[in-house]
């Protein structure tokens, strides 16, 4: 997949940045299918095994203008990515993008979130996932009020709004790292087509989405934390730079950020100080070190996996939630913290 990805790695000094943006060019729709679909589990032990992904999901007006819904399948997917209408067959815009077929904005919270996730009971990674969701929804708004731009007319100069209809977005939510650590993450798919108030269809402005992805990103961190301070009661410590969970031990986030440790390895192999490392710089190392994602045993479920992991790193478990969780939290839906972090208004850190 990496072939089909261009400014993928986001990199913010020694941090990366925990919503990035990527370019899926077009004529990768194969490989796109295969890294984003082909991944889900066949059934649910696979999934608590740790084989394979929960299905996509399609999101937004446009997706739905277009009579896609629920989980997304694999001919489907694969037809928008060609430009294609997946009932019809016939072209979504009048002219084929040559260039980018998509944009794959990610979402991947702070190790301490997806170190919670790993070791929690069921119903805190249901919450966990919820909050996910609710921010991943929130920055998604974001980019449609200030960034979903039709580009009309030669050379792209009749700008038009496409946020009556949105995005075109299929969005899949994975679990762990290439390395088989626990990192939530979720890629949002925005299809490389705006429909104008006018009905006339065209590319996006794709530069709007680099130009607003670090306020993307605060906007998406901002809403978590709400999100996850009101269904769980956590609370949340400055750490290099960014929130983490209180309780969280820096050390087990460390043990499973293997593939940061990668990639600031192969920079310091060119001499490239990982602090003042470029973007590119960043996904040239992040390409090198790419490999395929590591699966857990047949006989292991995934979080029983992560808790002897925790143990053999000298973490316990149980110690961890008890100084992570605390009592008298809500555990119903938290629409409203995500809402107010995207208007400004949370006062949460």
């Amino acid at each position: 997949m990496s072939a089909s990805l261009v400014g993928s790695v986001c990199w913010d000094g020694c941090l990366l940045m925990v919503a990035s943006v990527a370019a899926i060019r077009a004529g990768d729709a194969g490989a796109s299918v295969a890294y984003y679909v082909d991944e889900v589990s066949r059934d649910r032990h696979d999934y608590y095994a740790g084989y394979g992904e929960a299905p996509g999901v399609w999101h937004g007006a446009f997706a739905e203008h277009l009579g896609l819904s629920g989980h997304v399948a694999a001919d489907d997917f694969r037809a928008v990515l060609e430009g294609r209408d997946p009932t019809t067959g016939e072209p979504l815009k009048p002219r084929m993008n040559r260039r980018v077929a998509a944009w794959d904005v990610t979402f991947s919270p702070p190790k301490s979130i997806s170190a919670l996730w790993a070791l929690a009971p069921d119903d805190a990674r249901r919450q966990v996932r919820d909050a996910q969701t609710a921010a991943v929804d929130a920055a998604i708004g974001y980019l449609t009020a200030h960034a979903c731009v039709a580009r009309l007319g030669r050379d792209g100069v009749d700008r038009q709004d496409g946020s009556e209809l949105g995005f075109l977005r299929a969005e899949f939510t994975h679990r762990c790292s290439r390395e088989g650590d626990p990192q939530v993450h979720t890629h949002s798919i925005l299809v490389n087509v705006l429909e104008a108030p006018d009905g006339r269809r065209a590319a996006l402005d794709g530069g709007l989405l680099f130009q607003h992805a670090k306020a993307t990103d605060g906007l998406y961190q901002a809403a978590l934390r709400a999100e996850l301070s009101c269904r769980l009661g956590v609370a949340w410590e400055r750490r290099d730079e960014q929130w983490e969970i209180a309780g969280i031990p820096p050390g087990l986030c460390r043990e499973w950020s293997k593939r940061r440790s990668q990639i600031t390895a192969a920079l310091a192999a060119r001499g490239i100080d990982p602090e003042t490392a470029s973007g590119r710089a960043a996904q040239t190392a992040a390409l090198a070190t790419r490999h395929a994602k590591v699966q857990v045993g047949d006989r292991e479920s995934l979080h029983d996996r992560f808790a002897r992991e925790s143990i053999a790193a000298g973490h316990d478990p149980g110690r961890i939630l008890r100084a992570a969780l605390h009592t008298g939290v809500q555990h119903g839906p938290a629409t409203r913290p995500a809402r107010d972090a995207a208007a400004g208004r949370d006062d949460r850190p």
